[in-house]
């Protein structure tokens, strides 16, 4: 949901760029898709959905932390 609005907070911080509204909607937009992302890593990797091995899997995330 948050990746689909991503077009429409974009456009109102573009035409409102100078309301705080528009700027939070815009942020926490990008706020929630980061979080989200990293639970369907997790959950893809406790479900054994990704063929990549422990360890690795365990460096980049690290990496990206």
């Amino acid at each position: 949901m948050f990746v689909a609005m991503v077009p429409f907070s974009t456009e109102l911080t573009g035409d409102y760029g100078g309301l705080v509204t528009s700027n939070v909607i815009f942020h926490v937009n990008m706020l929630m898709i980061g979080p989200l992302l990293s639970a369907s890593w997790f959950y893809a990797y406790r479900n054994g959905l990704m063929d990549a091995e422990r360890d690795q899997y365990l460096r980049a995330l690290k990496r990206n932390f």
